[in-house]
């Protein structure tokens, strides 16, 4: 058994236990049994991204050639594809458990920043009829990349080890405030009395007092010219944190391909986000476990 057969089955193990503890195949459902276990399912999901696969065909083929010895049933593509888009709540649920392994309660800083998704090429956005314009998919611009492209935006929340704790999905011209602002109660279990760290496209008085009164969150984001009140000491120090996110979205690019997602419907799409963050807060778990680098995420199959 080579060193990169023996990972994957190291993996799969891990994957099997925290899959029944979460009890993802005790679902109740009518009719025949299935074919394929949630479990599975969720295990070639998780692999696909921590290899860097972007395309299922291509992984499916990869492991029926290199590790049909460790999976002795793989599904055919589509009928993968159809199952994995019905599983995105299993994925929410076993990234709330690894978030609660990894101890995410007890820190009380979120880091927030966006990053762009594309779904077409923007010469291609025209004749694009996947996703309904302007309210699943947008042209937008970014300024860290300075690329216009079309698509969906990435609000991402990580803790200052770079664990992502939450996240949020708007078209791409939604600006990063006004895409706060009207997911905060999809988000707010999360910020709750908590101090949350952006850049200054986060700066918005009404934003600020929201979060203080209603959630008893503070808003820390580096001071401009015209505001009157300056950043303070503390304050400055939690501002150099921020660099972590930049490298998380970078490496959530990089090896879970959410820029090429090749989803073709927006639930499509929201599935592979959430099985991409889900798949990169399990390879941050599973090298805590095994005393690694916490987002030495690329080494794991390497």
């Amino acid at each position: 058994m080579d060193n990169q057969t023996s990972a994957v089955f190291c993996i799969l193990t891990m994957i099997q236990t925290l899959c029944k503890e979460a009890n993802v195949d005790d679902e109740i459902r009518t009719g025949p049994a299935a074919t394929y276990s949630n479990t599975l399912i969720i295990s070639i999901l998780l692999l696909k991204n921590l290899f860097g696969f972007s395309s299922e065909r291509s992984f499916l083929r990869y492991i029926r050639n290199h590790h049909s010895d460790i999976f002795t049933q793989i599904p055919e593509q589509s009928w993968f594809n159809r199952k994995a888009k019905k599983l995105v709540y299993v994925e929410r649920n076993m990234h709330q458990l690894l978030l609660q392994k990894l101890g995410v309660q007890y820190i009380d800083l979120r880091i927030v920043d966006s990053t762009p998704v594309p779904v077409v090429k923007p010469w291609r956005a025209k004749n694009c009829n996947l996703f309904e314009k302007k309210t699943e998919a947008a042209f937008g611009y970014c300024a860290s990349k300075d690329m216009y492209y079309y698509g969906q935006k990435l609000t991402l929340f990580v803790t200052p080890s770079g664990i992502p704790t939450n996240h949020i999905m708007t078209p791409a011209n939604v600006h990063d405030v006004r895409a706060l602002k009207e997911h905060l109660p999809l988000v707010f279990q999360d910020l709750r009395r908590k101090r949350l760290v952006g850049d200054k496209g986060y700066y918005d008085g009404e934003l600020e007092v929201t979060l203080e009164t209603r959630y008893k969150t503070r808003l820390v984001v580096p001071e401009k010219k015209r505001h009157r009140k300056k950043n303070t000491k503390e304050e400055k120090q939690l501002l150099r944190k921020r660099s972590i996110i930049e490298t998380i979205n970078n490496q959530l690019q990089d090896i879970m391909n959410i820029d090429e997602t090749r989803a073709r419907s927006i639930q499509g799409l929201h599935s592979r986000i959430q099985a991409a963050i889900t798949s990169f807060t399990f390879g941050i778990y599973f090298n805590v476990t095994l005393g690694r680098p916490p987002l030495a995420i690329k080494s794991i199959l390497a």
